[in-house]
């Protein structure tokens, strides 16, 4: 479970540092004027789920490294 919850650690901080940049990105982008408003609403999209998809991996996570404990759900974590 260690090794799995490791895992998931790595593909979550990967979702983040990616969000990350195309935050970065975009704001290079919007003062330069090189973006238009359908474009900006997509990448706000994207990043969004980005980071959606980093709380659950990090949730998931944390609860794999619990999972021997007992007693708490998934839920508590995500």
């Amino acid at each position: 479970m260690k090794q799995l919850a490791q895992e998931y650690r790595v593909s979550g901080e990967l979702c983040r540092e990616r969000a990350v940049m195309l935050e970065r990105e975009m704001r290079i982008r919007q003062r330069e004027g090189s973006m238009g408003g359908m474009e900006a609403m997509r990448l706000r999209r994207r990043i969004a789920t980005l980071r959606s998809m980093w709380r659950d991996c990090s949730g998931t996570a944390a609860y794999l490294d619990n999972y021997y404990d007992g007693g708490m759900s998934i839920e508590r974590y995500i």
